[in-house]
């Protein structure tokens, strides 16, 4: 299988939890978290943090690029940039979700096509318009509206952000500007859900966030990011 819509489609797997999954047949399968519920089910999960067990602000580009915690009971971890390259390149459409939740139980969500380049491009972000959801996106929005759109990926080791460098602990590895090329305070870009985890309730561009288009930042108690490819079989 090579992603968990086989799983769903292929295979009438419809309970939320891990698999194996082999995007590319000549590497090795990697356990992945399967989300089989939300939004018609079949969505391979890249990224899923609930809580502060697990640190995401500090991991190398190489760890980035290789995933982490993948074998966890609870799947708490990063799928790896590679392995995200793979699957969101070997098939022609593919979507990318993000899921929020805040600590007032606010739910937001948003789906947008997708692709990542590969590690030659720094695994550039290319996103389109967004397809639907309420995570706001206007011309001040987020994401895709002139801020996190095109960059390249930036870890705690990387050189692509100068505010990340300076800052790390504000934001935390992700899709961020090259310096000089967003105007202050969003140099970095407008989300950044490997940031920081706030375990107390705010409104900061510190730390794991994202920003509203009303230029209100919120702080998800629980962030998941996922694909899903658009086929029929």
């Amino acid at each position: 299988m090579t992603d968990c819509y086989d799983y769903y489609h292929q295979h009438n797997v419809t309970v939320t939890g891990t698999q194996w999954i082999s995007p590319q047949p000549d590497r090795y399968p990697v356990q992945a978290y399967c989300d089989m519920e939300t939004a018609g089910g079949g969505w391979t999960v890249i990224q899923r943090r609930v809580d502060d067990s697990l640190m995401f602000l500090n991991k190398t580009r190489k760890e980035y690029k290789d995933g982490f915690n993948l074998q966890s009971a609870t799947w708490l971890g990063w799928l790896g940039l590679e392995n995200i390259h793979i699957l969101s390149t070997k098939d022609d459409n593919v979507t990318l979700r993000i899921d929020l939740w805040t600590f007032d139980q606010t739910y937001l969500w948003g789906e947008w096509p997708v692709r990542i380049d590969g590690e030659g491009s720094r695994y550039k972000l290319n996103v389109g318009e967004m397809l639907a959801g309420n995570l706001d996106e206007t011309e001040n929005g987020t994401f895709r509206a002139n801020h996190n759109l095109g960059q390249f990926f930036t870890a705690s080791d990387g050189d692509n952000c100068a505010s990340l460098q300076k800052n790390n602990k504000k934001y935390g590895p992700f899709w961020y500007a090259a310096p000089g090329a967003r105007p202050a305070p969003k140099e970095c870009g407008s989300a950044h859900l490997n940031g920081a985890y706030h375990t107390t309730q705010m409104s900061s561009d510190e730390g794991c966030g994202w920003m509203l288009s009303n230029q209100r930042w919120i702080n998800p108690v629980r962030s998941e990011m996922k694909l899903r490819k658009n086929v029929h079989y």
